[in-house]
């Protein structure tokens, strides 16, 4: 089973327990696979694609909780930035991991934007504030803005749901990668 299909599973089974709980924000099993599986298809209209890798540059947020499963859904590949790491670290990591879209957050992307060149292939930059949205980046809330009628790609426990990157203190960071199995059963 994979991770997007557990989190249905479970809204099906529990669709008013709360899932999340994030300072005044919360969000219900149902609310939080119905935004998801929008933010799937949002990805999916920009043109991500199953094995694609999306950068998530932000702190512990509810944005990042959708972000997670939205990738999860649509069969891309999150791949988390340690809100840490300065420009050319995250340079490093955009294209080592060739990512194909951006998410972070408006205190976080300074850091990004000037990556912009030197990584032609992230197509999409978002930020998760409207008001902090611009030229260079969209808001995030419009992924969320897609059709809820479409089709989400079929997928198998065994692929890939994330690449976590290692610390790097040694040499240049590592790419782990994760299936929906080794996080769904914690590493076993």
């Amino acid at each position: 089973m994979t991770l997007g299909e557990h989190l249905r599973e479970t809204a099906e089974r529990l669709p008013d327990k709360t899932a999340l709980i994030c300072g005044e924000t919360s969000l219900t099993f149902r609310e939080f696979d119905e935004q998801t599986t929008r933010l799937a298809l949002g990805l999916q209209a920009r043109g991500i694609a199953k094995g694609d890798r999306v950068a998530l540059h932000m702190n512990n947020t509810i944005e990042l909780s959708l972000a997670y499963f939205g990738c999860f859904k649509a069969g891309a590949i999150a791949v988390p930035i340690n809100s840490r790491l300065k420009t050319d670290e995250i340079e490093y990591m955009l294209q080592h991991c060739e990512a194909r879209m951006y998410i972070g957050e408006p205190e976080l992307y300074p850091l990004a934007e000037p990556t912009r060149d030197s990584c032609p292939h992230v197509g999409d930059f978002f930020v998760t504030a409207r008001s902090e949205a611009s030229d260079s980046a969209s808001c995030f809330s419009d992924l969320l803005d897609a059709p809820v009628d479409g089709s989400l790609p079929n997928l198998a426990e065994s692929d890939v749901a994330v690449i976590l990157y290692t610390s790097g203190t040694t040499a240049r960071p590592k790419g782990v990668t994760h299936t929906h199995a080794s996080l769904r059963n914690g590493g076993r």
